[in-house]
């Protein structure tokens, strides 16, 4: 799985990523085989993610395949978290309202219109997982916006390269 930088945030959609595939160049990628720009179009799949509470959209991932090792990867833009539904953007919109408010589950289900289910399952894997780190990044940015890019970007880094390493090239960052 590869992840690039978007420049979209707030309204992704495939217009926005076909946008954002014109602008890889296949010959800076890195393989996990170690060998670079030996790679081409292999395939797609269908993938949703869930932009706005009553807005899910349905994405043509584009797969690519080294020459070298036949291994593929899913090109996913840096709004995606690997294997959730949700955005970057929503997933922090609720836990900043959990953060910031004494308030239940339930009610914070009812401010960001998410499932109770929802909100309590990202609440879980943020207490669990997050909120110590979180609290350490905040506490050196404490005036940062918790919704602007650049905070989604520096915070989601992390846990983006749980399942990819970072590769910088000279158009677009990717995480492979």
């Amino acid at each position: 799985m590869l992840s690039f930088q978007t420049t979209f945030i707030n309204k992704y959609d495939q217009n926005s990523y076909k946008e954002d595939i014109k602008k890889i160049n296949y010959s800076h990628i890195r393989c996990t085989c170690g060998s670079v720009g030996h790679f081409h179009n292999h395939a797609t799949y269908t993938r949703y993610l869930q932009v706005d509470v009553n807005d899910t959209v349905q994405l043509t991932i584009t797969r690519i395949k080294c020459h070298s090792c036949n291994c593929t990867h899913a090109l996913l833009p840096s709004i995606i978290v690997p294997y959730r539904i949700l955005s970057n953007p929503n997933i922090i919109r609720i836990i900043t309202s959990f953060r910031n408010t004494n308030d239940s589950i339930s009610v914070i289900s009812k401010l960001t219109g998410f499932s109770i289910e929802l909100v309590r399952k990202l609440i879980i894997f943020y207490l669990k997982y997050h909120k110590e780190r979180l609290d350490s990044f905040l506490s050196v940015f404490s005036s940062c916006d918790l919704l602007s890019f650049d905070f989604i970007i520096s915070y989601f880094a992390e846990y983006h390269t749980m399942f990819m390493q970072r590769i910088l090239t000279k158009n677009m960052i990717i995480y492979s």
